[in-house]
């Protein structure tokens, strides 16, 4: 009987806290918030705090249905947390971060040192805003000018503009997406070094279009030089982040030009610290794969030996595209391919006395490139093209 009666009492307890704590706590509805799409920062020089640009989106009704427009706000503070309040009195709703994938700043905010780090911590400590959210770096006079001048055709919001030329990029283009989260842990290295694709606008027959075009590399909370598309597409590469690749090889024979493209499938990178007789190296080998995909001769190009031939000189063309991207980085003493990092890892306890210096032994460092590279095929046909 009691055994009974304690069931009885535990089961009744169970369903009055089941009951006590259905629903959400913090519950708010949608329409009571204003979804943000992106965001600019810039530097205001005049109050030595940000400038806050914000393209929110609204509903609109139509005949063709459901809808949405965007808007701009732009506001002022001290830091972030004090322009976010600002702009969210102009805008008259509280506003709803989760939703936006781009950030984009401008070079002067990196200058003032404290304003960015404000920046970045805000972005961690808020909790709607995603860590996922993709930063970009405006080539333009301020980033507010990339939300507040575009003028894409295809797309009225701005950010999911951005944002799909982001994807569409990652598939087939030169640019490097760089999340938050991403950009803070390789600032936090050893290596010190971020990098972050660049965002111009150029006029054309469909508006003023939002462009993303090479790199810049971030070393120490500093931009330190810009990369153009080649030498992105070698970044990508090393960093195994590049689904395909072209590469065009050029050769000259007997007063003859050929140009041939290749595209490069299923790549992989290998890059191993090696630590012998007090030396430190670094071996890099490229494991590539190779289709044809254009030629512009009529000299047959695919019989055995000349297949041979095209395989050895694309090899040396791309291996020397990588020395001359390391020689570079070198030379600017930035360590964007992390091989500090990989060598904390192999070598722990090798590099405890030179951290301060890495960036002076990293200009030491021997390397050795190997590139293992195999013609699968062509595109569509083996047989050359003939005009005439």
């Amino acid at each position: 009987m009691i055994i009974k009666l304690k069931k009885i009492i535990i089961i009744i307890f169970v369903c009055v806290v089941l009951l006590s704590t259905t629903g959400c706590w913090d519950y708010k509805e949608i329409s009571d918030k204003i979804i943000v799409a992106g965001i600019a920062v810039d530097y205001d020089k005049e109050n030595n705090g940000i400038l806050l640009t914000i393209e929110i989106i609204l509903p609109e009704e139509s005949n063709k249905g459901s809808n949405f427009i965007p808007k701009i706000y732009q506001s002022t503070g001290k830091n972030m947390i004090d322009a976010t309040k600002n702009v969210m009195s102009k805008a008259g709703h509280e506003l709803l971060w989760s939703h936006s994938k781009i950030f984009i700043l401008s070079e002067d905010i990196f200058k003032e040192k404290n304003l960015f780090i404000g920046i970045m911590d805000w972005i961690k400590r808020d909790f709607e805003s995603r860590q996922n959210t993709h930063l970009i770096l405006s080539k333009e006079k301020t980033a507010s000018d990339i939300l507040t001048k575009s003028n894409p055709q295809t797309e009225k919001i701005t950010s999911f503009y951005l944002d799909q030329l982001i994807l569409s990029y990652t598939e087939n283009g030169y640019i490097v997406k760089t999340s938050y989260w991403e950009f803070v842990d390789n600032l936090n290295s050893l290596s010190s070094c971020a990098s972050l694709t660049c965002v111009h606008l150029e006029n054309s027959d469909t508006g003023i279009l939002p462009y993303l075009v090479g790199t810049e590399l971030i070393s120490k909370n500093t931009p330190i030089c810009f990369l153009d598309g080649n030498q992105t597409k070698i970044l990508l590469l090393l960093q195994n982040k590049l689904k395909t690749a072209n590469f065009i090889l050029n050769q000259s024979k007997k007063d003859m030009t050929q140009n041939v493209s290749f595209t490069i499938n299923n790549n992989e990178v290998t890059i191993e610290p090696i630590y012998i007789k007090n030396k430190l190296s670094v071996r890099l080998h490229l494991d590539l794969d190779a289709i044809i995909e254009e030629v512009d001769t009529e000299k047959d190009i695919f019989t055995p030996d000349d297949l041979k031939d095209l395989e050895a000189s694309l090899k040396i063309m791309i291996a020397q595209e990588v020395e001359n991207f390391i020689e570079y980085s070198q030379k600017i003493k930035t360590d964007v391919l992390g091989f500090g990092n990989k060598t904390l890892q192999k070598y722990p306890n090798l590099l405890k006395k030179s951290n301060a210096n890495w960036d002076d032994e990293f200009t030491k460092l021997q390397f050795n490139v190997k590139v293992d590279l195999k013609i699968s095929g062509s595109e569509k046909s083996m047989k050359k093209t003939k005009m005439g």
